[in-house]
């Protein structure tokens, strides 16, 4: 077992965006809105956690096992556009719930089909590279395909926050979802470079990986200060108020 720096960083990205999910379930509770609301987006955000530690403790455990690394990418495809799919309904019943997301979601599922043929086909090995990372070498038009579900995977999280970021009337979720959104759009634009921009080197994967790896750390540090700042200021609040009475 060799721990790379890919293992890494989608094992941080995922607990990050546990307790992502964790935050908002326990806030939709507090706020008694929609239920369903509450568990779809948590289940969304969940999912995606679930994803990338399938690639994370995938990547540890097989780290020297190329047949390993490529179970665990065509595995990880396979809830990455469950996750897409998900996304898109989500988006649809909370911001447009007259229209219909079916279109949508056949044009995405068929992408993702077809990402999950030729992902069998081409059978990519994963590999460690030289900066200790792991690679899997894919077509052009695999790493594109793969890029427009992730992007549709991401998008669906950026859109979300940032219509919450517009929405909310209260100043502490408004920050969250601001930094939340920020860090998703970071995710596409990182994604972009992993998948397209260098799709076929193997180079600087490290550095891909490592700027994954502070997001999930940022998910971490954004939903649990925040939230223990606000509750020692409202604490002191309360505490100011009963001396005065």
């Amino acid at each position: 077992m060799v721990i790379t720096t890919t293992a890494v960083a989608f094992i941080l990205l995922s607990l990050g965006l546990g307790v992502c999910g964790f935050w908002f379930w326990k806030a939709f509770q507090k706020s008694g809105g929609n239920s369903k609301i509450g568990i779809l987006l948590s289940s969304f955000i969940f999912a995606s956690s679930f994803q990338n530690g399938i690639i994370g403790l995938g990547a540890l455990i097989f780290s020297t096992n190329p047949e390993g690394l490529y179970s665990i990418l065509l595995i990880s495809q396979v809830f990455l556009l469950i996750h897409a799919l998900l996304g898109i309904y989500v988006v649809y019943y909370i911001f447009f719930p007259q229209k219909s997301s079916l279109l949508a979601m056949s044009v995405l599922g068929s992408f993702g089909l077809i990402m999950i043929f030729m992902t069998i086909r081409e059978y990519p090995l994963g590999v460690i590279t030289p900066q200790n990372s792991i690679f899997w070498p894919a077509s052009f038009i695999l790493s594109l395909i793969t890029f427009l579900v992730l992007l549709v995977s991401i998008g669906s999280f950026f859109y979300i926050f940032a219509r919450l970021f517009l929405d909310s009337k209260t100043k502490d979720t408004r920050i969250i979802a601001l930094v939340l959104s920020i860090l998703a759009l970071g995710g596409i634009v990182s994604t972009f470079f992993r998948f397209v921009g260098t799709y076929a080197s193997s180079e600087n994967r490290h550095l891909l990986d490592i700027s994954m790896g502070i997001t999930g750390l940022l998910f971490i540090i954004v939903l649990m200060i925040i939230p223990t700042i606000q509750k020692l200021r409202n604490d002191k609040s309360k505490e100011i108020h009963i001396k005065k009475a």
